[in-house]
């Protein structure tokens, strides 16, 4: 999405934008697959083709945050509360109001009457699915010049933070959601809650992550590791599906040990590859419209399955579920860049 603060590192980090394009591609996906997921058994070939994509990139959102924290506590400059507010919080939250009330005159039709008003502000409300990560990044930001000043201030703070949300965070979130684990036990570890251990932990992971040493990056046993992981969540989510007999991933949440684990070396082998590479311009804009992308993409899905018809099905779904991601980014970006383009409307709807 949008870089948390204005860019003013000596040079762009353009890991950071593949980073960003990566993650808003495998939204989309997991937005597509939702959309057939429930309408096949865990024992069909077209579930198991869905679970494998979904059981890769659930990463996605751990990539945004870690990517803001790079970014935002990664400037040099310290952060002006004020220029934080106007130019971050406000537009976000515009963005937030704006857009709940655009995807709530999609649903109920643009034919608004007083009866329907009070539908209206229901539905805008309680929002489209997809952006409940408006609030939650709104939140992070308002922490930020706190977390910016122990950044840079007080290390041992710093890693005691990150410990904590990897406790507390991550393996506590691994452990609750063990099968056949006592009920009691599960009641007993959910009371030691420590809401900072969310997207807070991976916006300080993400800084964290952009200060890591690269020489002590092997890209060979990261790419082993990784796959290992892929291969493990798919078996795993597979098994358990079948075990139940429904619809549902074991290890699809965003703070698991898997998931943690894969955003991370993503991130790094990402990093890795791309250090001292300068992208081709057409990337930077990409990425500069990943936020519009986010915003607008349900929008596109659910337009092309109920009013055109399209599903997984009109091809082999390992084939399917990438050319609808595709077709779904491209439009939705043409779309974003051309509001880009046009005044008043490029400040509260991108």
């Amino acid at each position: 999405m949008k870089d948390a603060v204005d860019e003013n590192f000596n040079s762009r980090q353009y890991y950071l934008d593949i980073l960003r394009i990566i993650a808003c591609f495998m939204v989309i996906m997991i937005h597509i697959i939702s959309m057939d997921f429930n309408n096949y058994l865990p024992a069909t070939n077209e579930w198991k083709v869905m679970n494998s994509y979904d059981s890769i990139i659930r990463y996605s959102v751990p990539l945004f945050y870690m990517i803001s924290g790079a970014l935002f506590l990664g400037s040099n400059s310290s952060i002006s509360i004020k220029k934080l507010y106007l130019n971050k919080i406000f537009h976000l939250l515009i963005l937030y109001i704006v857009w709940s009330i655009f995807y709530a005159v999609d649903d109920i039709g643009v034919n608004i009457t007083i009866n329907n008003i009070k539908l209206l502000i229901e539905k805008s409300w309680y929002h489209k699915y997809h952006m409940w990560f408006i609030p939650s990044i709104i939140t992070i930001y308002i922490l930020a010049p706190v977390l910016y000043t122990i950044v840079h201030n007080d290390e041992k703070i710093f890693k005691y933070i990150i410990t904590v949300f990897i406790l507390f965070g991550i393996i506590k979130s691994s452990i609750i959601i063990i099968p056949f684990l006592n009920h009691d036990v599960i009641d007993f570890i959910n009371r030691f809650n420590v809401d900072l251990c969310q997207g807070c932990g991976y916006f300080m992971l993400g800084y964290y992550l952009s200060k890591v040493n690269l020489r002590n990056v092997n890209l060979r046993g990261l790419l082993i590791l990784l796959i290992v992981l892929f291969g493990t969540s798919i078996k795993v989510n597979e098994l358990y599906a079948v075990f139940y007999n429904e619809s549902s991933g074991l290890l699809y949440g965003y703070y698991n040990c898997f998931t943690c684990a894969e955003g991370i070396i993503v991130f790094l082998l990402i990093r890795k590859a791309l250090q001292n590479i300068k992208l081709n311009n057409i990337w930077v804009v990409l990425s500069k419209c990943s936020l519009g992308i986010y915003l607008i993409h349900p929008f596109i899905i659910e337009h092309l399955y109920f009013n055109f018809g399209f599903n997984i099905n009109f091809c082999n779904p390992a084939i399917s579920i990438l050319i609808l991601t595709l077709l779904v980014f491209l439009v939705s970006f043409i779309l974003i860049f051309i509001l880009h383009k046009i005044p008043i409307l490029n400040k509260i709807l991108v």
